[in-house]
């Protein structure tokens, strides 16, 4: 965590490698980067806030809702922008 108590890029990341490794559980990511993208004023850098979109949802299967989602609507779990 840094100073402010959000996790750091490399803590971020540590959820994607615990994704592929098969040590952490795609719901279990989703719920830990929920707390942070639904967080109000909150100020993330560009790609903190990008991957921590990509986990928020990962738990989310394939298919039309995914198919049909833009940068200029909001999907289930956060913008795409």
């Amino acid at each position: 965590m840094d100073a402010g108590g959000r996790p750091t890029l490399d803590e971020i990341e540590d959820r994607f490698v615990g994704l592929v490794a098969g040590r952490l559980a795609r719901d279990e990511a989703d719920r830990w980067a929920a707390r942070w993208v639904t967080e109000d004023g909150i100020v993330w850098d560009d790609l903190s806030w990008w991957a921590l979109n990509r986990l928020y949802g990962i738990d989310l299967p394939a298919g039309l809702a995914a198919a049909t989602c833009t940068t200029t609507n909001r999907c289930g779990h956060g913008s795409l922008s």
